[in-house]
């Protein structure tokens, strides 16, 4: 179930609206999702000095990120956790 639902997720064929409910459906209390842009080869080609600043700048892009409707469902990677009671 878990692998199948993985690959949906990455397919793009389940939102992370839908994760949350499905994790909440099989028993998951507290369910959370976060979503992250993984651009490693684009950091590569930058400067040292260019792809530095990005990591520095990237608790501010985060926030930004958080706050700009959009941004985090183009996310790349999505990590799902919940707790089970």
């Amino acid at each position: 179930m878990l692998s199948e639902l993985a690959s949906a997720v990455r397919e793009g064929r389940v939102s992370a609206k839908e994760l949350v409910a499905k994790m909440r459906r099989t028993g998951f209390a507290d369910v959370r999702v976060k979503g992250s842009l993984f651009l490693p080869e684009a950091v590569n080609r930058l400067p040292a000095t260019v792809a530095l600043a990005l990591v520095k700048s990237g608790p501010l892009i985060d926030r930004i990120a958080n706050v700009t409707p959009g941004i985090r469902s183009a996310a790349t990677n999505i990590l799902a956790w919940g707790l089970k009671p």
